[in-house]
Formats: C-alpha cells, structure tokens, sequence
C-alpha cells in the first residue's frame, strides 16, 4: 500500500505560527489549508485523516483548535509541527495582540479596557481559562495518553518526546532549518525560507530585557503569581532552548 505524507500544524496561538504557515503555503502553495472546530465538532485525529482522504491534493493542514493526539493510519503518514515559546514572552505577546485586533472577541474587549496587571489577573481568575496558565504544557500533554504521573510538567515533556520536532520562537530560523532538513527526505521539492509576520513586540527588544519590563510593570507578586502558574510551561521552555543551545532567560 502507498503511503501519503501529508504535514499538520499544530498552531499553538502567539508561538509564530502565523510566520511559519506562510512558509509552508508558500512551499505547498496549491496544497495548504486551515481547519478548525466547526458545526462539525472538534479537530480529532480521525478528522485530520478524514480531510486528507476526502482531499487527494491536500499536503499540509495548519489549525489552532486541532487536539493533540497524533493521527495513525497506514495509509497516511502525518509530519506534526509544533512551536514553543518562553510563556511569559507569550503572554505579553497575547496581551498586544488582543489590544490592537479588531474583532470584539472577549479577551480583545478586555485587553482594551485593562492594562497589563489587570489582564493578567483577569485571565488567572478564570478556573478553565489556560491561556495564560501552563497553556504549552496543557496542550502537550493531549500527547501523553499513557503517562500515569498526575504531574503536568511531566505529562507535557512525555508529549514533547514524542514529537519528532519541535521549533523554538526564540530560535525561529535555526528551527526552520532543522525543520526543512527533517521534512526534505519525504518532501524533496520543499524549500523554507524564512518570514516573520504578525509580530507584536518591537523587534529592538531581547528576550531578557522585555521579560524584565514585563517583571517591573507587574510588580513582584503578580510576576510571582504569573511564574507559579506557568512553572510546567517554564521547565518545557528550558528543555527546547537547550536542544537549540539557547542561554534560557
């Protein structure tokens, strides 16, 4: 039986995805969509595999809503993406973002209406809301099916370890060129350049010093309430910047 290979990206929302689909439309420019949660229902694995066989042409599937529970057919191979990021720098990133969009989304209402400090707590205080509560580990951690520990750092480092690749924010380019050299034996014609687009922070910043505005406008206990509730997502962090000999901030 022919097996197809066929590419999905887990777009996790402010991790440069945006950056990254535009590389891939433009590598697979006729064979690229965007799919999320619909009438339909949810973006399972079995409806990624669905969509490919419904879609002959289809290479590449790029979606903020997909679960992560990676597809398994013999017929189809899937070459999952995903990109991780220092959650702080995500957060503040989150924050810009919702203050300059346009559409009256919840969190854009409130970011408009709150500064920094306020947002941040109004995100925390929302029990099921993990947007800014270990939201990288939460979202590995759908890989992590047999991990009996309750721990969620755990759980979300086993779900990295089964990723075949994961990509760095802090480490875009170098990420890239890892990524094309994994995908080039199955997809010889792919060619990623490199793009940065839709970024919200000022591009004369460095990590460090934007982490240290973000610890001075928060004040000592919400950036020490902020760091407790993303301890999971800052040992990850640590863990991939280390793969990418990055000194971790």
């Amino acid at each position: 039986m022919h097996t197809r290979n066929v590419i999905v990206h887990y777009h996790f929302f402010k991790n440069a995805g945006t950056s990254l689909d535009h590389l891939l439309k433009q590598a697979f420019p006729e064979a690229w969509r965007q799919l999320e949660a619909d009438e339909r229902g949810a973006i399972t694995a079995e409806r990624l595999l669905d969509e490919f066989r419904e879609k002959p042409e289809l290479q590449v599937i790029s979606s903020h809503t997909a679960r992560l529970s990676l597809p398994t057919a013999e017929d189809i191979r899937v070459f999952p993406l995903v990109f991780l990021r220092h959650p702080l720098d995500r957060i503040l990133s989150v924050y810009q973002f919702e203050r300059k969009q346009t559409e009256e989304t919840e969190g854009s209402v409130q970011a408009r209406k709150l500064d920094l400090p306020a947002f941040v707590e109004w995100r925390l205080a929302r029990p099921r809301d993990f947007s800014f509560r270990n939201f990288q580990a939460h979202r590995l951690a759908g890989l992590a099916s047999d991990c009996e520990t309750g721990d969620l750092f755990e759980r979300g480092l086993k779900g990295l370890q089964n990723l075949p690749f994961v990509g760095l924010v802090e480490a875009f380019d170098e990420s890239i060129s890892v990524l094309e050299r994994w995908l080039k034996p199955d997809f010889p014609a792919i060619r990623l350049g490199t793009a940065r687009l839709n970024v919200t922070q000022s591009g004369d910043s460095s990590l460090i010093e934007r982490l240290a505005q973000l610890k001075t406008t928060l004040g000592p206990e919400r950036h020490a309430h902020l760091l407790r509730e993303n301890e999971a997502d800052l040992k990850l962090y640590h863990h991939v910047a280390r793969m990418y000999d990055r000194a971790c901030a």
